[in-house]
């Protein structure tokens, strides 16, 4: 069906026009409850009434007037004078609801006010791409939704530490620790549940040429058998003769099936080097660096730890965190 010719304004605008009431008691006039009455029909000859002009313009007008409302989008406010059904659209409070349940004086009121489990009315959100509130921790504990609809969740997990320093050369540094891997997934939550989350801590520094601590997983569970988890950098290598590598970033992790999900690996931490011109410095990757004479050397930021040198220690790995994104 193609889209109707729009009405320009409410018919007998600026005519004129009676009122009509839900029901009346006038001879010949009519109301909402019986239209235009019989005595109208009834012949002139039997005592019979002409029906009103300014009843016509006043019907057209009141019926033109609600279409003309409904044809620039409007929504009516929420009345508890009114019986709604299923798929209703209301505005409370400046924000729109849609019915869930059939509602109304004839049979309960329920207005969006008081209906906190959303039992009779859901609040309509923005879609996906829109998300305007966020929440941030990197400690582990819960989260309660606000409300139910799409959430954007990040998930990092801890950063690698730093390799240790050779025990038996000073001169070889250790390598950084690997990035924690990034996990974004878009789930839907339900108003008042609360949710537990997991987040991994930063592993341990190495020193005196003990390799760094692998950091820990960040996990967020959506039930007793669904959850998402990304695991955690690993350490960097001690310092030695082999020119230690940096620890490789977080990369497996593990969600529902179906889910929407995408991961972003970890970087690897720097590599160290050999304290002389011959070979370079150990130098930051994409989370720790070698740290010469306790000064950090430049690299991506990121989760892992600094390698250790020229009697310098190692760093711990850097804790995970969650983000989580929602319409306000």
């Amino acid at each position: 069906m193609p889209q109707p010719t729009k009405i320009p304004r409410a018919f007998a605008s600026s005519g004129d026009k009676n009122t009509i009431p839900d029901s009346t008691g006038s001879i010949g006039l009519a109301s909402w409850s019986e239209g235009f009455p019989a005595i109208t029909s009834t012949p002139f000859a039997q005592g019979g009434v002409a029906p009103k002009r300014a009843d016509f313009n006043g019907i057209f007008n009141a019926l033109s007037t609600v279409t003309l409302w409904y044809q620039q989008g409007g929504v009516f406010v929420y009345d508890n004078a009114t019986n709604y059904e299923i798929g209703n659209l209301v505005i409370y409070s400046g924000e729109i609801y849609v019915c869930k349940t059939a509602n109304g004086p004839a049979s309960a009121l329920h207005s969006p006010a008081n209906d906190t489990a959303e039992t009779y009315w859901g609040r309509i959100y923005p879609q996906n791409g829109t998300f305007d509130r966020i929440f941030f921790s990197q400690s582990s504990g819960s989260y309660t939704a606000p409300r139910t609809g799409a959430y954007r969740i990040t998930l990092k997990s801890g950063g690698g530490g730093g390799g240790g320093q050779s025990a038996n050369d000073k001169n070889y540094c250790g390598g950084g620790g690997g990035e924690g891997g990034t996990l974004i997934f878009y789930i839907t939550l339900i108003k008042n549940v609360a949710y537990d989350y997991i987040i991994g801590a930063g592993g341990s520094a190495g020193d005196n040429g003990v390799v760094g601590g692998n950091g820990g997983l960040s996990q967020f569970i959506y039930s007793a058998s669904q959850n998402f988890r990304i695991n955690g950098g690993f350490g960097g290598q001690a310092g030695d003769e082999n020119y230690p590598c940096g620890g490789r970033g977080g990369f497996t992790y593990s969600a529902p099936a179906s889910s929407e999900v995408y991961v972003i690996p970890g970087s690897r931490g720097g590599t160290g080097g050999y304290m002389s011109t011959q070979w370079p410095l150990a130098q930051g990757g994409g989370s720790g660096g070698g740290l010469t004479g306790g000064t950090p050397l430049p690299g991506v930021n990121g989760g892992g730890g600094g390698g250790g040198g020229n009697n310098r220690g190692a760093t711990a790995g850097g804790d995970g965190y969650i983000l989580i994104e929602y319409a306000g």
